[in-house]
């Protein structure tokens, strides 16, 4: 801890020598208890309880930009102390073109809390409650810039992949890695046009599946390649918007029948995901509605996933009163294969720009034949406080 500490130090110090023209320091501290609710066989049980604190430092000097942001987090149900570098890079930007290098998160897609393109990106499955589960990648980008249109170029050297619950690799074992040779690194690019009646994107992406395949033994990552596209229509108050993915010949988990009588631990099956959605914000409310699906070709027996056809909604809708210090809001998915569904509401109170408090409540429920997706944690349906400061 002490030797992450002098190492900020030291790289805030030196960046301060270099760029003496505007420094900025900001940071959060909060905390957040849960318990699970009446109905679940944990009923009572402390869900969640944590204290994190978050600092972030920008130094700029003329096109250059040096960033930190550090987190120390303190879990009091699983009694884990962690620290973490969650981003740091250097930047430098002109009107035409710009490059960051270092540790960035990257987030693509036009997508509401469903990933579609954004889905070749690692996030962190551990904890069902974090609002920011995205992981930064350690890549160098590469951008031009024009009056309508922007081209961004990613090389991601060293993998990173998702952070997945201790209990899954307690099972599995480590997964084995793709070895840090230059033949293994990743690349992606996203060009956007902005026109007059609608914003487009292109994707592409060639690298490693985020999350690894498991077979008999322990777990393996695959290459993965991926194409897409996005688009956005503004109409008055509402925003129309369309993304979709292509992962030609993904590796798809095989069934643990199928490993067990000596098959390979994947199957290639062409991939296509999509979604369509609505954005409506008239005055202080905002509503966004999601149809989307996800569709193999060439359905398998062998692979683990039960249907080839994956497709489900989701709907967004806030409000603010008192001039926005109060917000109310209320989300939710549903998976049209199994009826199973998540919904997350919160009552969120600004009581200075620096205090807020929000309580809210997380709720799980399963189809009426399976759990499914979303069902599976119906016995961690929680109401929770959290209280944060930020500076």
């Amino acid at each position: 801890m002490k030797k992450i500490i002098a190492g900020i130090f030291v790289f805030c110090s030196l960046m301060n020598m270099a760029f003496t023209q505007e420094v900025s320091f900001s940071g959060e501290i909060s905390t957040m208890w849960g318990a699970c609710l009446p109905g679940t066989k944990k009923a009572g049980d402390f869900s969640v309880g944590n204290m994190e604190l978050t600092g972030t430092l920008k130094v700029t000097e003329g096109n250059g930009t040096a960033f930190v942001e550090g987190c120390i987090s303190d879990d009091f149900i699983e009694r884990e102390y962690a620290y973490d570098i969650s981003e740091a890079y250097i930047d430098y930007s002109s009107s035409v073109w710009g490059i960051r290098m270092g540790q960035q998160k990257i987030v693509w897609g036009k997508a509401d809390e469903i990933d579609i393109t954004n889905s070749v990106f690692p996030k962190d499955m551990t904890n069902l409650f974090k609002d920011d589960d995205f992981l930064a990648v350690k890549a160098a980008r590469f951008s031009l810039s024009g009056n309508m249109f922007t081209v961004d170029a990613l090389v991601i050297p060293f993998f990173t992949e998702t952070k997945l619950p201790s209990d899954v690799l307690a099972n599995v074992g480590n997964p084995t890695r793709p070895e840090m040779k230059l033949q293994n690194m990743e690349y992606g690019i996203k060009a956007s046009g902005y026109f007059p009646l609608c914003d487009v994107s292109l994707y592409g992406f060639y690298g490693w599946e985020k999350t690894p395949l498991f077979g008999y033994a322990m777990g393996e990552y695959k290459r993965l390649s991926m194409f897409g596209a996005d688009f956005a229509i503004p109409v008055g108050a509402t925003v129309l918007r369309s993304e979709t993915a292509f992962f030609p010949g993904r590796e798809i988990q095989s069934s643990k029948k199928s490993i067990m009588a000596g098959d390979e631990i994947s199957i290639r099956h062409n991939e296509v995901k999509s979604l369509l959605g609505i954005d409506w914000m008239p005055g202080e409310w905002t509503l966004t509605a999601q149809y989307y699906f996800d569709f193999l070709a060439d359905r398998s027996d062998k692979i683990e996933r039960e249907d080839a056809f994956e497709h489900g909604a989701t709907l967004s809708v806030s409000k603010t009163f008192l001039n926005e210090t109060l917000e109310l809001s209320l989300s939710g998915v549903v998976g049209f294969n199994n009826y199973d569904s998540a919904m997350k509401g919160s009552v969120d109170y600004s009581l200075s720009d620096q205090i807020g408090i929000t309580l809210g409540t997380y709720i799980f429920v399963p189809g009426p034949e399976k759990d499914g997706l979303y069902g599976k944690y119906k016995d961690l349906s929680s109401a929770y406080l959290k209280v944060r400061y930020k500076w």
